[in-house]
């Protein structure tokens, strides 16, 4: 009885080195794809991109105004409890 319960028991933990292993690989696989995205970046390139997409003017908006939400309203009772609310 004890045998098959060591058995199993070796078992479980090979089971459990197995998933381990297999995640540490997973991991190794996403740190050497990070590192080689990263050892990719081209800083003048990359600012040129920026600066080319905010180099476009500036327009305001048509109508901009404050629009106040149809369902909630700002109230004492909204901000302070009802024990210290005043008057």
């Amino acid at each position: 009885m004890q045998a098959n319960t060591f058995l199993r028991l070796v078992d479980i933990l090979l089971q459990s080195q197995s998933i381990y292993h297999n995640h540490l690989d997973l991991l190794r696989t996403k740190i050497e794809t990070a590192e080689t995205v990263l050892g990719g970046v081209n800083v003048p390139h990359d600012q040129s991109i920026l600066v080319t997409w905010n180099s476009r003017a500036y327009t305001a908006p048509k109508k901009f105004t404050f629009e106040p939400c149809s369902i909630f309203y700002e109230t004492v009772s909204t901000f302070l409890p009802s024990i210290c609310q005043l008057g």
